[in-house]
């Protein structure tokens, strides 16, 4: 048992070593235990034989606490000397942080397509994230010919040169207002 998930969870060495199967499970959110109990019996009967047999999770753990923590799970088996299963080892990275992030990203991105105003969503990439149905309507352009494509390919480079020292001060954190005519490629 690793130190790092000790002081994540808040349970000690002692408590991890005594948890049985079964107390350990009722530690996983509900929302995935019969994920987890099918995954663990598929590595066990061998059906992860890709190159590292190894199987991916991601779950939530009830912490000594009783909050739950995201984690994203990487299981392998240790064989004896005669190749039968002996023990799972897992090894845990918390992600509760990027699955608040990407929570958060889901409701902007519901926010903005849903709108009826022109509004498009960039990253920190200055990739498009998302946009409303408004904005891709009014370029007479299809979202899927909008998302994942840059600033500077979608407006043209006159206004992107305008915008971007806007674009550079809200990626700081700062709360940015501007109005400025931007001309789009081909309108």
């Amino acid at each position: 048992v690793s130190p790092g998930i000790t002081d994540l969870l808040g349970y000690s060495i002692e408590e991890f070593k005594n948890f049985t199967f079964e107390e350990n499970a009722l530690n996983i959110h509900p929302e995935v235990v019969e994920q987890n109990q099918k995954q663990i019996n598929q590595l066990i009967q061998g059906k992860f034989a890709g190159d590292d047999h190894k199987a991916y999770l991601e779950l939530r753990y009830k912490s000594k606490s009783g909050n739950y923590v995201w984690l994203q799970t990487e299981r392998g088996l240790l064989f004896d000397e005669n190749s039968q299963p002996e023990f799972i080892l897992a090894y845990h990275r918390e992600i509760t942080k990027e699955k608040e992030a990407e929570s958060l990203l889901k409701e902007y991105k519901h926010l903005v397509s849903s709108s009826r105003d022109l509004l498009a969503l960039f990253g920190m990439d200055y990739k498009c994230q998302a946009v409303s149905n408004s904005f891709a309507d009014y370029f007479h352009l299809q979202m899927d010919e909008i998302i994942g494509k840059s600033i500077n390919e979608i407006i043209s480079e006159e206004s992107y040169k305008k915008l971007l020292p806007y674009v550079e001060e809200c990626l700081t954190g700062k709360d940015v207002n501007c109005q400025t005519w931007l001309n789009f490629p081909g309108g």
